[in-house]
């Protein structure tokens, strides 16, 4: 498959187009191909969320072509890397879905970033999987992939090309990074979700934040005191947060472990836990506590996914204002099922 742009067709074009039956209401795992196709291994990662989520694969490919201002298109040769293009996304949909069957295709004409978008903003529910090149700790997303993260619609899985390939056809641990807000929350039930249909143990993860000392000349003692009180209290709190949470999904009979680590940076923190934990998929929220309304992804969210070493998901969550937590009127008999968790 080879990439371009095209300049005189923005409209969307799809030439082939077949999904499977699928659960009503579910989301669509579409995968992003570029020149270079991923392993089957890796494109289990978005086979496994999708049927954990009871939704179905596509496999996306957006054939673009050169802009030129002075050779016009050639028609034939056009149609001739068309049906290429469609032979290959057939075929390795075959390879990828086995005897399982069940992997749609899309072959879309236009610029890459906008089909991709089109298809996003028509069904915002869907996750779209992007591929991570594995540059050490720099980040290795490509553009187009980083458009789509930066952009404020649509759930993203964003999977290393390097992650850890699937012997199981299954997730053992699933981790979820929490700050103490609803939007981090947001996470939750696709988590208890992904639990669920893996009998996967969730890692319940918390990074407790560390007080800043002004620079500026040296610190006292009872800073210093101040300081470290603050911090206990800190871990205090989170742990207790944290136990609330994991008490009400054990009651629903979830696995769940809590995990707070001290301060420091969050970011790094949080890659940290990912490894010490052997976690195989990270859910986050695209926001958290910080929740700036004219950044469409948040710092932390931003971080994990151009350098965790594992699939990450993640959630977008609403700009609009959230106040409670998912288990402020959760009754003591059990955790109350968010709305849309079955759904």
């Amino acid at each position: 498959m080879q990439n371009g742009s095209i300049d005189h067709q923005e409209q969307i074009s799809v030439i082939q187009a077949r999904s499977p039956k699928r659960r009503a209401n579910a989301p669509t795992v579409r995968v992003c191909l570029g020149a270079d196709l991923p392993s089957t291994g890796l494109i289990g990662h978005a086979q496994l969320v999708a049927r954990s989520l009871g939704g179905d694969v596509v496999l996306v490919h957006v054939l673009e072509a050169p802009i030129s201002d002075t050779t016009p298109l050639d028609p034939v040769d056009w149609d001739i890397q068309r049906r290429e293009a469609r032979s290959i996304l057939e075929k390795l949909a075959k390879r990828v879905a086995g005897s399982e069957g069940g992997v749609g295709t899309e072959l879309l004409e236009g610029r890459l970033v906008d089909q991709i978008f089109a298809c996003t903003a028509r069904k915002p529910r869907d996750i779209t999987t992007v591929f991570r090149a594995p540059i050490g700790a720099q980040w290795s997303i490509s553009d187009p992939a980083r458009s789509l993260i930066e952009s404020q619609i649509g759930s993203v899985l964003m999977i290393p090309s390097d992650s850890p390939a699937l012997h199981q056809q299954r997730y053992d641990k699933i981790m979820v990074p929490l700050d103490g807000s609803p939007r981090a929350e947001s996470a939750v039930p696709n988590v208890v979700r992904l639990a669920k249909a893996n009998d996967a143990e969730i890692i319940l993860c918390h990074i407790a934040p560390e007080p800043q000392i002004t620079q500026l000349g040296q610190a006292s003692s009872k800073t210093i005191e101040m300081r470290n009180q603050a911090v206990q209290q800190n871990k205090r709190a989170g742990g207790e947060y944290l136990s609330r949470i994991q008490a009400r999904l054990q009651d629903c009979g979830l696995r769940a472990k809590t995990v707070i680590a001290d301060g420091g940076d969050v970011r790094r923190g949080l890659l940290q836990v990912i490894t010490d934990q052997q976690a195989d998929l990270v859910v986050i929220a695209s926001h958290g506590q910080s929740n700036h309304p004219d950044v469409p992804t948040g710092d932390i969210a931003n971080f994990v996914m151009g350098r965790s070493p594992v699939p990450v998901l993640m959630v977008r969550s609403s700009n609009r204002s959230q106040k409670n937590h998912m288990f402020d009127k959760a009754a003591s008999t059990g955790v109350r099922q968010p709305a849309d968790i079955h759904k």
